[in-house]
């Protein structure tokens, strides 16, 4: 084995022993229905239920119809490889 495969494999050791932890990110519920979250440090990252799942019905509702988390923050944990992400709750100013 040359000295650039041992680096390699020294290289893919290291990245499966240390995994980065995944992030928290935060975006803007722009579409209730369907609903839709753009990522707030990416403005061209829409996230739709293709890629995105949530803890929190964001397409709720009020009695008279108003959609309760529309133009509201969420905090997002990305995972499956950073491929898809987990909306963890809706940030409420405090």
């Amino acid at each position: 084995m040359n000295s650039n495969n041992i680096e390699r494999l020294a290289k893919l050791f290291h990245e499966r022993n240390n995994p980065k932890l995944p992030e928290i990110a935060f975006g803007t519920v722009v579409s209730a229905n369907p609903v839709k979250v753009q990522l707030c440090a990416q403005n061209n990252v829409i996230l739709s239920s293709k890629n995105m799942r949530s803890i929190v019905d964001l397409s709720e509702r009020t009695p008279e119809g108003i959609y309760l988390y529309l133009n509201k923050t969420v905090a997002v944990c990305p995972y499956s490889n950073n491929h898809k992400y987990l909306v963890l709750g809706v940030v409420v100013d405090g």
